[in-house]
């Protein structure tokens, strides 16, 4: 078992009914933005521009995870 899945199942045994549905993946990507210092959003724009050749799953995985954040507290889903 990997240290991943040992801490979100800790993690669904002391808090069953409060965890988020949506995963964040681990994305260099996103380590990428973060040690430059841009914005996700900007960053997931120019990779969607074709700067870059991967796709930015941690854009995707944040955007899910804000939409199901909201759609709990009853809002509209994240429009990007």
């Amino acid at each position: 078992m990997n240290i991943h899945r040992g801490v979100y199942e800790l993690c669904l045994e002391s808090f069953p009914n409060l965890l988020f549905d949506t995963k964040i993946r681990v994305n260099t990507k996103l380590a990428e933005n973060t040690h430059l210092g841009q914005e996700i959003v900007t960053y997931a724009k120019e990779l969607s521009e074709g700067k870059f050749p991967n796709k930015f799953s941690g854009f995707e995985d944040f955007t899910q995870l804000a939409d199901e954040l909201l759609d709990r507290l009853g809002y509209k889903e994240l429009a990007i």
